[in-house]
């Protein structure tokens, strides 16, 4: 009960930060531990599905567990996509979801990959709001998501997963690296 009512205290922040974004607020942009916003999303995603719950996996490279971003829009952004790829393998005997993370440069990459059936509907339609192809839904988790990465400085893009299946990722600033920080220290 008391984790039940956690995770209605998280809805109701994810809802208010959502409204204080398209009422362009500012961001409460922090270093952000990857692991607990994934967790957290899981947990919302899964407790919101029921039964059968799909197999997730999670692997974040050494490099990439954190990344600059507003804690709940991120997860916001995850709840979407986890719930998408959920609902993608609905049924599925053998369903999988894999959320790895990887460091590119100056940026932090997170993807979600499922085994569904994958995409339906032209690349170009998938990020435009109210372009669903499930039965219920507004089709907005896409548009969404693209409006808060995008708002990170960051970029998110759908594809195919390898064997079958759908994949969407996108890119968040990363955290200096240690040795970058060491190195300013020691010329100031």
């Amino acid at each position: 009960m008391e984790a039940a009512g956690q995770q209605v205290h998280l809805a109701a922040d994810i809802l208010r930060r959502v409204r204080e974004m398209v009422a362009n607020q500012p961001r409460t942009v922090t270093n952000v531990p990857l692991a607990r916003v994934i967790e957290d999303a899981i947990a919302l995603v899964t407790m919101a599905g029921g039964e059968p719950r799909p197999a997730i996996s999670v692997k974040l490279a050494s490099d990439a567990r954190t990344a600059r971003a507003d804690r709940i829009q991120v997860q916001q952004v995850l709840i979407n996509l986890i719930g998408n790829a959920v609902e993608a393998t609905k049924g599925k005997g053998e369903a999988e979801i894999a959320i790895e993370s990887a460091r590119d440069g100056e940026f932090v990459s997170i993807k979600v990959a499922d085994n569904g059936a994958g995409f339906s509907q032209p690349a170009a339609e998938r990020f435009s709001p109210f372009s669903t192809t499930r039965d219920s839904g507004l089709g907005l988790g896409l548009s969404i998501s693209r409006t808060i990465i995008e708002a990170h400085g960051g970029r998110i893009w759908t594809g195919d997963r390898e064997g079958g299946g759908a994949l969407v990722a996108f890119t968040l600033p990363a955290p200096p690296r240690q040795r970058a920080r060491k190195e300013r220290k020691r010329s100031d």
